[in-house]
């Protein structure tokens, strides 16, 4: 049984393609820090809560096998023997890595702020932001070889998950949470700066290794084109390419990011308690409704996908990673 010692607990947070693998590299190359790579074992919280232990984690398992990927017992029956909630695997995987903080960097938590405060009250938290033109830009290339990448209304999941992120950010550190911010900007042009604060805001010795990823352990990661820079062992910026867009949303995608970017300076600043957000531009209002519409959809799928066997969403996700791979296959052509 895992030992009930006090371990510290670190989350890294931020929309999919804005740098939160870096970071996570980044931040593991710390001997005191062992963070999971996507087992999204939050989103999988209230099935947890209502469901028996070994459907909840034979189903969590079932979506990306984060069993394997981090060296836990393959099969969920005999991995529940030990591990009995999501603070064990954090608690396991820091251990055998001799690190202090355990936790997990995943996309999924940029909505998930609020829950991870209530269930861990005394976790640090690091949010990535990147601007969203560049962020989807990096999608558009994404969805040519990785199917999930290329499915409709991509632009409109990023705004949600960004003005979420902002939106709960303001509201939990204005009741003392602190909550530390980067851009993928500042973190890729500037690395020693950015990972000193990280050092900083954990209480940690800086570690010269973490401006570098060389020799990074990304045995979680899979080799997929995507995470090609990942395995470059360097930390720079990418060079800016606009995405396929017409030149008014670019307008309004950068207009955006300026607003993001004075809400990341207040919420960085010592300055309490931080004002709201200036509205959102009104034509991106209907993005940002649509975004929100599909991550409750979302979430409320996934929570009716552990009513069925772990089987049928094994087989569910193969079947709609097939079609989607064929719907790339004939958009390239």
């Amino acid at each position: 049984m895992v030992s009930s010692c006090t371990h510290k607990y670190l989350f890294v947070a931020g929309v999919f393609r804005s740098g939160t693998s870096m970071l996570y590299a980044s931040l593991n190359q710390h001997p005191a820090i062992a963070l999971m790579y996507e087992p999204e074992l939050q989103s999988h919280d209230l099935p947890q809560r209502f469901f028996l232990h070994e459907k909840w984690l034979e189903n969590a398992n079932a979506w990306g096998k984060f069993l394997f990927r981090h060296g836990f017992p393959t099969y969920p029956k005999e991995a529940a023997e030990d591990f009995r909630c999501p603070e064990d695997f954090y608690k396991a995987y820091a251990r055998r890595n001799q690190a202090v903080y355990g936790g997990e960097k995943s996309p999924t938590l940029q909505t998930y702020l609020p829950q991870l405060v209530q269930r861990f009250p005394d976790a640090k938290i690091i949010t990535i932001s990147r601007n969203p033109a560049a962020v989807f830009r990096s999608i558009q290339q994404a969805g040519k070889s990785t199917p999930w990448f290329a499915r409709r209304y991509m632009l409109e999941r990023v705004l949600y998950g960004e003005e979420r992120l902002l939106q709960d950010s303001i509201v939990l550190q204005n009741k003392g949470h602190h909550i530390l911010h980067l851009t993928y900007e500042d973190f890729t042009t500037n690395p020693e700066a950015e990972c000193r604060r990280a050092c900083s805001y954990l209480g940690l010795a800086f570690e010269e290794r973490m401006t570098t990823l060389e020799n990074a352990e990304l045995a979680p990661v899979s080799n997929s084109p995507i995470h090609t820079r990942l395995h470059s062992q360097k930390i720079s910026p990418s060079e800016f390419m606009p995405p396929d867009l017409s030149s008014e949303w670019l307008d309004m995608l950068d207009a955006h990011w300026q607003r993001t970017r004075e809400c990341l300076s207040r919420l960085s600043s010592g300055e309490r308690p931080i004002p709201a957000m200036a509205p959102p531009a009104a034509r991106i209002q209907p993005a940002l409704r649509k975004g929100r519409c599909l991550h409750y959809c979302r979430r409320w799928r996934r929570f009716l996908h552990h009513l069925l066997p772990a089987e049928f969403i094994r087989v569910y996700r193969s079947a709609k990673e097939i079609a989607l791979s064929s719907k790339c296959i004939q958009t390239e052509k």
